[in-house]
C-alpha cells in the first residue's frame, strides 16, 4: 500500500486502527479481482468503525468507478475530501472519473490539484498524459507520461500511454517498444497486449497480431465483452490471412490483379484512416474563450472552378471562433480544404451562416452536411473494430455482449440523447433553402436546425447578436434574398457586407448602422468584387447617380461610400476577382492613404484577427540563412501585407521586419518547392 503521509492527507497509518487498515488493504485486493461486492462489504465495515476516516470512503469511490457508477464515485471522492481536503487519492480519483466522462477540463483541474498536493505521485501525471492524448495534444501527452515514468519506472500505464501516442503518429517501432515495456511491467494486464496486437495488425504482421490477441484473451476471462472484442479482432485478422492464402494459390487474372494492387490498396486504406482524423471527436475546453476571425477565402466567383492557377485558385469562406462556438460564414469552393489546412477539425463547426445562393458562397454546404452525417455515424458505429468508443461498442461493453448483438434501434435511441451527438444551426435566406431543399430533411430527428433569415431580423445566439442587413445582389434563385450580417458584441460590431452593390437605400442603411453602434468599435469585412472601367465615368453625373457603380458588388466607388458612411476602425477588403492577383496589397495601400482613420488590409487565407487583443497573426521575424519565419500576434496598426504573385498568397508581417528580407525569404521558399 502507498504511504499516505508521502502523498498528502493525514497520517491514517498511525491514526486509524490497524483493523481499518487491514479492511482497506483486503478491499483493494478484491477490487483487483473484480469482486466488487466483497470489497464494498469490507469498506462499509471500515466506514462504520470510523466515520471521520477519508481512506475507506475514497476507496469506495474506486469501487464505484470500476463499476461505472460515476455519480456515486464522485460522491464518495467528494465526501473523502470534505473529511480531508489535502488527501491526494480522492483528487486523483475525481480526475479518473471526469476523464472517463470526457469532462476533460474538470479532469485536468483534479489531476493538477493532486500534483500540487503530492508532486512525486506518478498516477495524476499519467492521468494528465491520457487527457492530453485524447485532446490530440501529443507533445504534452508525451511529456506527462515521461514525467510519470521518471517518478515510477515500474508503472505500466505510462508505457501504454506512450505506445498509444506513437501508434497514433504511425511511429510503429516506438509504439511496439513502449507496449512491450508495459507488458514487462505488468504481465497480467491485457490492454497493452491488445494495443500491441493492433499495431502488428496495422503493419500487416498478422501472426504476431494473433499471438498478442490470444494472450490478451487468456488474461480477460472475467471480462466477457473484451474477450468477444478480441475474438472479433482475431477473426478479422485470420480472414485477411485466409484471403492472402487464396490469392497466392489462385492463378486467375482477377487474383493476379488483386495481388499486384495489394500495396496500393493498403496505402489507400491508410489514407482513408488518415482522412477520418478530420472527423474525430475532439475536446474543446469550455473555459477556452477565444474571439477571432479567420479568413479562409482567396478568390470570388466561378474562377476556382476553372483554376487558371494550379495551386492558387481557391475559393473558401470565413470562420469565427466566439467564446467556445465555431461559426462558418459562406462556405464556398474549397472551404473544407482550407479549413483542414488551417489545422481545424470538423468538430469545431457549430453554426453555419450563408448570405445568398451563389456557388462561391454555398458550394461546401453540401460537404458540411455530408461530413455531419459521417461524423455522427462514426459516433453511433464504426467499421473499425478497434474503435471502442462508438455507442454500439459502449452498449455492448455495458451488456457484456458482442457488438453485433446490439440492436440498431437501441443504438439510435441512445444516440438521440447522447451529449456526443453533433448538431448544427444553419442560417440561410429563402433562396438558399430552395436551392438545397432536396437535401434538407424536414424531420425532428435531423442533426441540424434550419433558420430562414430575412432582412432586419435579429437572432440572439447567446454568444452574440446576429442582425440581418440588406444587400443588393441577385443570385441564381432570387433577386431580393441576398443579405449581409452584423455581429454585435458588447463593445464591438463586425459588419459583413456579403456581396452587394451600392444604392441610396444601402447607403442609408450603413449610416444608420454607424449611428446605432454609438461608441462600439466597428470591424468591416467588405466584399469588393472587382474593378469596372465605367466606374471612372462617375464624375460625369450627379453625386446621387449610382449608375456608374459596379452593379452587384461594391467595387472601388461602393467601398469609398461604405467607408464614408460607416467610418470603421478596421477594413478587411475581401472577395477579390482573380484578375486582381498582384494588386491586392497595392489596392489596400491606396485606400489607406486616402482614409487614414481606418486600417486597411487585403483579406486572404491566413488572415487571423483577434477581436479582444486587436492583433493580427503575423510574421515577426525572418531568418535569411535558414529561410524560416516566426509568427505571433501583432497589434494590427503595426502590420503590413505583402502579396507574392507566384504563389497567389498574401503574407502579413510586423512592420519591424524589413520588407526586402521578408520578400527574399518568401520568394526563395517558392523557388525550392
Amino acid at each position: 500500500m502507498l504511504d499516505v503521509k508521502s502523498h498528502g492527507g493525514k497520517n491514517y497509518m498511525t491514526q486509524t486502527s490497524l483493523q481499518i487498515k487491514d479492511l482497506c488493504d483486503r478491499a483493494k485486493d478484491f477490487i483487483k479481482e473484480r469482486k466488487y461486492s466483497a470489497a464494498m462489504e469490507l469498506l462499509n465495515e471500515a466506514v462504520a468503525l470510523d466515520k471521520l476516516s477519508a481512506w475507506p470512503v475514497s476507496t469506495l469511490g474506486i469501487v464505484y468507478f470500476h463499476q461505472k457508477q460515476y455519480d456515486k464515485a464522485i460522491e464518495c471522492f467528494r465526501k473523502a475530501l470534505a473529511l480531508d481536503s489535502s488527501f491526494v487519492f480522492p483528487w486523483n480519483g475525481l480526475g479518473k472519473v471526469y476523464a472517463e466522462q470526457q469532462q476533460y477540463d474538470k479532469a485536468i483541474k483534479s489531476y493538477r490539484k493532486a500534483i500540487t498536493l503530492a508532486g512525486s505521485f506518478a498516477s495524476p501525471w499519467n492521468g494528465l498524459g491520457n487527457v492530453y492524448f485524447h485532446q490530440k495534444q501529443f507533445t504534452k501527452a508525451i511529456d506527462h507520461f515521461q514525467k510519470a515514468l521518471a517518478l515510477d519506472g515500474s508503472m505500466p500505464a505510462p508505457w501504454n500511454g506512450l505506445g498509444n501516442v506513437y501508434q497514433k503518429q504511425e511511429l510503429y517501432d516506438s509504439a511496439i517498444e513502449c507496449y512491450n515495456k508495459a507488458v514487462e511491467a505488468d504481465a497480467t494486464n491485457p490492454i497493452p497486449l491488445r494495443n500491441l496486437g493492433n499495431t502488428y495488425r496495422d503493419l500487416q504482421q498478422f501472426a504476431e497480431a494473433i499471438e498478442c490477441y490470444e494472450k490478451a484473451i487468456a488474461l480477460s476471462e472475467k471480462d466477457p465483452y473484451r474477450v468477444k472484442l478480441l475474438k472479433r479482432l482475431i477473426d478479422d485478422v485470420r480472414q485477411k490471412v485466409e484471403s492472402q492464402k487464396k490469392l497466392d494459390e489462385n492463378a486467375s487474372v482477377e487474383a493476379k490483379i488483386l495481388k499486384a494492387t495489394k500495396d496500393i490498396a493498403n496505402d489507400v486504406s491508410r489514407k482513408n484512416q488518415q482522412a477520418l482524423v478530420f472527423l474525430e471527436e475532439i475536446y474543446r475546453d469550455p473555459n477556452d474563450m477565444q474571439f477571432y476571425l479567420e479568413v479562409l477565402q482567396k478568390w470570388n466567383s466561378f474562377t476556382p472552378i476553372v483554376a487558371p492557377h494550379r495551386n492558387g485558385s481557391l475559393g473558401g469562406g470565413y470562420y469565427m471562433r466566439i467564446e467556445n462556438k465555431g461559426i462558418v460564414i459562406d462556405p464556398g469552393f474549397n472551404f473544407i480544404e482550407n479549413f483542414k489546412s488551417a489545422a481545424h477539425f470538423f468538430a469545431e463547426i457549430d453554426i453555419v451562416i450563408i448570405s445568398h445562393a451563389h456557388n462561391d458562397h454555398t458550394a461546401d454546404l453540401e460537404s458540411i452536411l455530408a461530413l455531419l452525417n459521417k461524423y455522427n455515424s462514426e459516433i453511433k458505429d464504426s467499421d473499425d473494430p478497434q474503435k471502442e468508443s462508438s455507442i454500439r461498442q459502449v452498449l455492448a461493453k455495458e451488456a457484456g455482449i458482442d457488438a453485433s448483438e446490439v440492436q440498431q434501434k437501441d443504438v439510435e435511441k441512445e444516440f438521440l440523447t447522447s451529449s456526443r451527438r453533433k448538431t448544427l444551426d444553419i442560417y440561410m435566406p429563402l433562396s438558399v433553402f430552395v436551392k438545397f431543399s432536396g437535401l434538407i430533411p424536414l424531420k425532428a430527428s435531423a442533426d441540424y436546425a434550419i433558420h430562414i433569415i430575412e432582412k432586419k431580423q435579429s437572432f440572439d445566439l447567446g454568444i452574440m447578436k446576429l442582425k440581418i442587413i440588406d444587400a443588393k445582389h441577385p443570385d441564381i434563385i432570387s433577386d431580393n434574398c441576398s443579405a449581409g450580417f452584423c455581429f454585435e458584441f458588447a463593445d464591438m460590431l463586425l459588419v459583413y457586407t456579403g456581396d452587394s452593390g451600392w444604392s441610396k437605400e444601402i447607403e442609408t442603411q450603413y449610416i444608420n448602422i454607424r449611428k446605432n453602434a454609438k461608441a462600439k468599435k466597428i470591424v468591416l469585412l467588405a466584399h469588393l468584387g472587382g474593378l469596372k472601367e465605367h466606374e471612372e465615368q462617375y464624375l460625369l453625373g450627379s453625386p446621387d447617380d449610382y449608375s456608374h457603380f459596379y452593379p452587384h458588388h461594391l467595387g472601388r466607388l461602393g467601398l469609398c461610400k461604405l467607408i464614408s458612411s460607416l467610418n470603421p476602425s478596421i477594413c478587411f477588403i475581401s472577395e477579390f476577382g482573380e484578375e486582381l492577383l498582384g494588386h491586392r496589397d497595392k489596392l489596400s495601400d491606396v485606400y489607406q492613404t486616402h482614409y487614414p482613420d481606418t486600417i486597411f488590409l487585403p483579406a486572404d487565407i491566413g488572415l487571423k484577427y483577434d477581436f479582444k487583443k486587436m492583433q493580427l497573426w503575423s510574421i515577426t521575424e525572418v531568418f535569411r540563412e535558414t529561410r524560416e519565419k516566426s509568427y505571433d500576434y501583432v497589434p494590427i496598426h503595426e502590420v503590413s501585407a505583402y502579396e507574392n504573385v507566384s504563389e497567389c498568397s498574401i503574407h502579413y508581417y510586423s512592420k519591424k521586419v524589413a520588407k526586402e528580407h521578408l520578400i527574399e525569404v518568401v520568394c526563395s521558399n517558392c523557388q525550392t518547392r
